[in-house]
């Protein structure tokens, strides 16, 4: 039973064999865990796992909190005009690591198109549900509509690659029809940007993500950031051949991305990095974290204070409410008094 949205500091025991921390999705993992660990889906589908970030981030939530979710990842693995085609290395990689870190979690991986899996599936079963296949606006829209009928009722749906805008991508534009379509939705504007549906009554998770006394999507922007460097700074600083090129193929960048992910405009060798750069950018990282956490405990606290004054005002009440019944019964009281002293006085007098 859902009640607050919690926050919790995860630690991503497939990162050992993948450290995915400069991928497209990876921005997104901390809220992926966060989603997973506060709804305890009974049913999760992915529409598109390439490598793993997305998935065994769910995994990992499922895993830690011992929740009884059924996981299904859904790729032809094959590739599509938007990544290229691959052979079946990332797929082999991806079920060693599934084996290796989740083996015991109840996990099916199809292989197969997506409408091909549809088969696999009752309507009205899936509690999330993840679209990142091709990313055409007529890909999107139809993996949506296909799907929609296998969704329950208060369904969240994650549409990644939102602020995509080059080439033929059209994610963006159906994500903008649905915001005019559904009540409840927010948007990350980082790694590549990530739609967020709330559908049904799931609008009151929608509502308390909304309500935190910050902001809860700055809040994982900022903590993305924080893993991408301090990732970057641990690999570059392990590294033990940093003239080799080879070295950097596990980031999935260019050294010429690399470059400017790093924001290095002139034309230095990539492999000179300066580590101090990076540690600077985590230490201003970690000071905004900072300070939204103090922000955070101020308002808890005049939170407090509030309900403190509350209750004083509450018992204020209780004793103004009390003097208002009882003032009546001691005015009757005191003439009872009076007249049974006047009436003994005639009594006397006779």
């Amino acid at each position: 039973m859902f009640n607050e949205w919690q926050l919790h500091s995860p630690i991503f025991e497939y990162e050992a064999r993948f450290p995915d921390f400069a991928t497209s999705w990876s921005g997104h993992k901390l809220f992926a865990y966060d989603l997973v660990t506060n709804i305890k889906p009974a049913t999760i589908v992915e529409l598109g796992s390439y490598k793993g970030t997305s998935f065994f981030s769910f995994c990992q939530a499922v895993k830690d909190n011992g929740i009884a979710s059924k996981l299904f990842a859904v790729d032809s693995w094959k590739g599509d005009p938007h990544t290229g085609s691959y052979d079946d290395k990332i797929y082999n990689e991806f079920r060693s690591i599934k084996e290796e870190f989740y083996g015991d979690l109840d996990i099916e991986i199809l292989r197969m198109d997506f409408d091909d899996a549809l088969v696999h599936f009752n309507d009205l079963s899936i509690d999330i549900l993840h679209i990142d296949g091709y990313h055409t606006y007529e890909a999107v829209c139809h993996d949506f509509s296909t799907w929609y009928p296998k969704l329950t009722q208060n369904a969240i749906v994650l549409f990644h690659d939102i602020c995509e805008i080059k080439e033929d991508f059209g994610v963006h534009i159906f994500w903008n029809e649905l915001t005019q379509k559904y009540e409840n939705h927010f948007s990350f504007f980082h790694s590549h940007g990530l739609g967020v549906l709330f559908l049904g009554s799931s609008g009151m998770i929608y509502e308390s993500i909304k309500n935190r006394q910050f902001g809860c999507v700055d809040y994982y922007f900022l903590l993305s950031d924080q893993r991408k460097y301090l990732g970057l700074y641990q690999l570059l600083s392990s590294l033990s051949a940093p003239n080799d090129p080879e070295s950097f193929s596990i980031l999935d960048l260019s050294a010429e991305d690399l470059k400017q992910l790093l924001g290095f405009e002139s034309d230095v060798q990539i492999f000179n990095v300066n580590l101090q750069f990076i540690k600077d950018l985590i230490n201003r990282q970690n000071e905004k974290i900072e300070k939204m956490e103090q922000k955070y405990l101020a308002l808890n606290n005049r939170l407090k204070l509030s309900n403190d004054k509350i209750q004083e005002m509450k018992r204020s009440i209780t004793w103004t409410v009390g003097r208002i019944v009882l003032f009546p019964a001691i005015i009757i009281q005191m003439l009872y008094f009076k007249l049974l002293k006047y009436s003994r006085s005639l009594i006397h007098f006779n």
